[in-house]
């Protein structure tokens, strides 16, 4: 026996199939756009990739300018509009790093993914399982409902 639920549910799957098809011939149509507009305007495309690869290398030219007259100087502050921050990395042996932290009991975190994964058999005291419904489309719904009738648009 077919429910007003289940019935609701196959035409919000009909909606989404169409709604599905429609998109994709939106996005064929832009996609048929976009090339006839890049083989129209093939020069001025040409040249904006030109001038963002000249950008590039000019950028990088000032930033390694600048850090080489900043290791010279310590100057930071080398033009208007350019200057040098300098910030700090750290480099260590995360087994040495783990084994201070532990004996330390600082900087300590959880591993989350492998505590989950193994929380309900080793320690079922300490978790609460509960079960949440995810709802799953396919992702071909034509499959199950093919009806070929463009729609004006979103609504």
């Amino acid at each position: 026996m077919v429910t007003g639920a289940q019935t609701a549910i196959v035409e919000l799957a009909k909606s989404l199939a169409q709604t599905r098809r429609d998109a994709a011939h939106a996005e064929a149509l832009y996609k048929a756009c976009y090339e006839a507009f890049l083989a129209d305007n093939a020069l001025i495309v040409n040249a904006r990739d030109l001038w963002r690869e000249y950008l590039a290398k000019a950028e990088t030219a000032l930033r390694e300018a600048a850090v080489a007259a900043y290791n010279a100087s310590g100057e930071k502050h080398l033009a208007p509009g350019v200057e040098v921050k300098v910030g700090s990395s750290m480099a260590y042996d995360p087994a040495a790093a783990l084994a201070w932290a532990k004996a330390h009991t600082v900087a300590l975190s959880l591993d989350k993914k492998a505590f989950e994964s193994i929380a309900p058999s080793s320690c079922p005291e300490l978790v609460q399982v509960s079960e949440k419904p995810t709802a799953n489309i396919a992702t071909d719904l034509d499959k199950f409902y093919a009806e070929a009738t463009p729609t004006e648009g979103p609504a």
